[in-house]
C-alpha cells in the first residue's frame, strides 16, 4: 500500500487550483533563474510537459538571439522587484520546445515566502493580436492619404509612407514627435487643448469643420489640409489617428471655379440642403441690390417674393431628393424680390453639385426684363397683324394665336393654345400633315406653304376655305417655333374663277366656229394662237364637228398678225384633229408674208388645201363636196 502524502495547507491548495485554471501561461521564477512552477497553459503555449520545464533555467523559453542577455536583465529585475510589464516598447518573442517563436506580452509580479524570494510571470501568446496590428498597419501604410496615430500626450506612434511625402520628414523624424509640431506657429499654442478635447470626448470627427486647416512642412512651408479624426482604444490606451489629405489641387479646382461663377455673365447663387447661400458673384449684387456680405449664410429664401415663400422651402427639398440639371419653374413667370422691394423677372437653372462637403445647388439666375419686353412687342405685333397668326413649337402645339385667327377659324384663344394644329387643317389631309411639318423644322427657313397646290383651313363648325400660308422659323432661348400667317384668299379665288370664266367666254367669242353651208365649218382666228388657246380652240371645232357632221372646216388666219414655228403646230394640230373626226380643213387668209415666213421655217403643211381668202375657200369646199375628184378647180389642191 502506497504512503499517503500529507495534504497541503487550504490556502496552497486554492493558489494552485486558481493557477492551473489561469487562462494565459504562468511561470513561477527563482531568483537564480530557475523554473519552480508551471501551469498547464505554460505547457501548451510552449509545447514542454512540466516535467521537462521544472528545474531548467528560464532562458530555455528566451529566443537564442537574446538568449544570452537575459540574465543581467533578470538579475536587474530582482534588485528593484515590483509588478512591471516586461520589454515596454520593444517586441518581445518566446521560444517553443521546436525551435520556433512567437509574439508574447510579459507581466511580471514579484512573490516573497520563507523559502526565498520569486517571480511570478504571466505570459499571453498575441499571436493574433501582432496578426491584426499588422494588418492595421499595412491599411495604414497603403492608405492614399496621410496616417498619422498619436496617443493621450500628442506623441507620434505611428504614420505611413504619404505623410512623409506630406511634411517633409522622415519615418524615424516622425515617431516619437510632438504632432503640434506639424501645427502652423500661430495655431500651436491653441492645439493642446483641442486634442484634450477630442480625447475627453473621442469619436470620428471633422477636425477644423468650416475653418481653413493648414499643415507645417520641416521646410517651414504651410499645405492646406482636411483631418479626419478617429479614436483607437487598445489595450495600451487611447490613440487618435488623423487622416490628412493635401487638398491644394482642389483648392486650386475651388479658385478656379469661383474664378468662373465670378466671371458669368449672369447671377450665380450657390446654396447647400439648408438653403443657405454659401456663394455668390457680383451679378447677384447688380440684379438684387444686395452687398455679398449681406447674402452669404442667409436663407435664400430672401430673394423669393413673399407671395411663394411659404412653398418655396418644399419645391428646394423636392430639388434635393432628386438632384438633377433642371429649368425652376418650368411654365411658369418666375420673379426675384430686389433689396428695394421691386420684383425682377428671371429665368433660373439649377444644376445639383456634390463635394466633400455635401451637396448644394448652384442655380443661374438671369433678368429677362428685356426679354419680357421683346416678347410683349412681338405679341403686339402679332395681335395687330391683318392676317391670322399661329405659333407653334416643333411637336406641332399651338402657343400663341391673335384675335385675327379666332375670328377665321371660329375657336376661342383659349380653345387653340395647347392644342395641335392639326385642328385647323381638312380632316381629309390631316394624318399627312404631321410629316409636312417635321420637314419645315427639319430645314427652317421662310416659305409659303403648299406653293402649286390648293390649300384650305378647316374651321370649328367643319367648313372648309382657301387660305395662303406664309411661314416663318423663330428661333429663341425655349427651342425653336414656326409662326405661320394665314391669309383668306376666298375672295380671291372667287375673282380669279370669274377672270376665268371672263377669258373662256372671250377666247369663245373670238374664236366662234360658224356653220357656213351645209356640213361647212369656218373658224376665223384672231390674235396670237399659243398652246392653251389652240387646245381650247381645237376642243371648241371637234365639238362643233361632231355636232353638225361637218365634212369641210375652213380655218381662216387672215388674223393671225404673225406666224412662227409654235402658231403652225398649233395650227397642225388643230387639222389633225379635225381630219380625225372626218373633215377636211382648207386654210385661208394666207397672206404673201405669212406665206413666205412658213416657208423660210421650213413648216410643212402637207396635203393642206389653201386659199387667199374665206371666199375662195367656201367655193373650194361647195365643189369638192359636189365633186370630191375634181382636180381643175381655181387656185389647185
Amino acid at each position: 500500500m502506497a504512503e499517503k502524502k500529507p495534504a497541503l495547507p487550504l490556502s496552497e491548495a486554492v493558489y494552485r487550483a486558481a493557477l492551473e485554471r489561469s487562462p494565459i501561461a504562468n511561470i513561477l521564477v527563482t531568483r537564480d533563474g530557475l523554473i519552480a512552477l508551471v501551469n498547464a497553459q505554460a505547457e501548451s503555449m510552449f509545447g514542454y510537459s512540466r516535467e521537462e520545464l521544472v528545474g531548467k533555467p528560464i532562458e530555455v523559453l528566451v529566443p537564442k538571439s537574446v538568449r544570452a542577455r537575459h540574465p543581467p536583465m533578470r538579475d536587474g529585475y530582482f534588485k528593484d522587484p515590483k509588478v512591471r510589464y516586461m520589454g515596454v516598447g520593444r517586441d518581445l518573442a518566446g521560444t517553443r520546445k521546436d525551435g520556433s517563436e512567437f509574439p508574447v506580452e510579459i507581466a511580471l509580479n514579484p512573490i516573497k515566502t520563507e523559502d526565498g524570494d520569486y517571480t511570478m510571470a504571466a505570459v499571453s501568446d498575441i499571436s493574433e493580436r501582432s496578426r491584426a496590428e499588422e494588418k492595421f498597419r499595412a491599411v495604414v501604410e497603403a492608405a492614399p492619404t496621410a496616417m498619422i496615430m498619436i496617443n493621450e500626450a500628442g506623441d507620434i506612434v505611428l504614420t505611413n509612407a504619404q505623410a512623409e511625402k506630406l511634411f517633409g520628414y522622415t519615418r524615424n523624424e516622425l515617431l516619437g514627435l510632438k504632432v503640434d509640431a506639424l501645427v502652423p506657429d500661430a495655431n500651436r499654442k491653441g492645439h493642446p487643448k483641442l486634442r484634450d478635447g477630442f480625447f475627453t470626448d473621442p469619436r470620428p470627427r471633422t477636425m477644423g469643420a468650416g475653418r481653413e486647416l493648414f499643415g507645417k512642412r520641416k521646410d517651414g512651408s504651410l499645405v492646406p489640409v482636411e483631418i479626419g479624426l478617429n479614436p483607437i482604444q487598445t489595450s495600451e490606451g487611447k490613440f487618435a489617428i488623423a487622416a490628412i489629405a493635401d487638398i491644394t489641387e482642389r483648392r486650386r479646382a475651388e479658385e478656379k471655379f469661383r474664378s468662373v461663377v465670378e466671371a458669368a455673365p449672369t447671377a450665380m447663387i450657390m446654396i447647400n440642403e439648408s438653403g443657405d447661400i454659401v456663394l455668390t458673384n457680383a451679378q447677384v449684387d447688380k440684379l438684387f441690390g444686395y452687398a455679398r456680405e449681406e447674402l452669404l449664410g442667409k436663407k435664400v429664401d430672401m430673394l423669393v417674393p413673399e407671395m411663394m415663400r411659404p412653398g418655396h422651402p418644399k419645391l428646394r427639398d423636392s430639388f434635393f431628393t432628386a438632384p438633377r440639371p433642371r429649368t425652376m419653374g418650368a411654365g411658369r413667370e418666375l420673379h426675384g424680390l430686389r433689396k428695394d422691394g421691386s420684383l425682377v423677372p428671371v429665368e433660373i437653372g439649377l444644376n445639383p453639385i456634390v463635394t466633400s462637403e455635401g451637396r448644394f445647388a448652384i442655380a443661374a439666375i438671369a433678368d429677362i426684363t428685356e426679354r419680357r419686353r421683346a416678347e410683349e412687342k412681338f405679341r403686339a405685333v402679332v395681335e395687330s397683324a391683318p392676317n391670322a397668326m399661329v405659333m407653334i413649337d416643333t411637336h406641332g402645339i399651338i402657343v400663341l394665336t391673335n384675335n385675327q385667327a379666332e375670328k377665321l377659324f371660329g375657336y376661342q384663344r383659349s380653345e387653340l393654345v395647347g392644342q395641335a394644329i392639326e385642328i385647323l387643317v381638312p380632316k381629309r389631309i390631316r394624318e399627312r400633315h404631321p410629316g409636312l411639318r417635321m420637314g419645315f423644322f427639319t430645314d427652317p427657313r421662310p416659305r409659303m406653304m403648299g406653293i402649286g397646290r390648293d390649300l384650305t383651313g378647316a374651321r370649328k363648325d367643319g367648313s372648309e376655305f382657301p387660305v395662303e400660308i406664309g411661314l416663318n422659323p423663330i428661333e429663341t432661348s425655349e427651342g425653336r417655333f414656326a409662326i405661320a400667317a394665314i391669309a383668306d384668299i376666298t375672295e380671291r379665288v372667287e375673282r380669279e374663277k370669274l377672270l376665268q370664266r371672263q377669258r373662256d367666254e372671250i377666247m369663245e367669242l373670238s374664236t366662234p366656229v360658224m356653220q357656213v353651208w351645209d356640213k361647212v365649218l369656218a373658224l376665223p382666228i384672231i390674235g396670237t394662237l399659243d398652246s392653251q388657246r389652240a387646245a381650247r380652240l381645237t376642243e371648241n371645232l371637234l365639238q362643233k364637228i361632231g355636232q353638225d357632221e361637218a365634212e369641210f372646216v375652213i380655218l381662216d388666219i387672215s388674223g393671225v398678225p404673225t406666224i412662227d414655228s409654235q402658231v403652225a403646230q398649233n395650227l397642225l394640230k388643230t387639222v389633225q384633229g379635225a381630219r380625225l373626226m372626218g373633215a377636211d380643213c382648207i386654210l385661208s387668209g394666207v397672206r404673201p408674208e405669212t406665206a413666205q415666213a412658213m416657208v423660210h421655217l421650213g413648216i410643212d403643211i402637207g396635203a393642206l388645201r389653201s386659199r387667199s381668202t374665206m371666199r375662195d375657200a367656201l367655193q373650194l369646199a361647195l365643189a369638192l363636196r359636189k365633186d370630191p375628184e375634181a382636180v381643175t378647180l381655181r387656185g389647185g389642191g
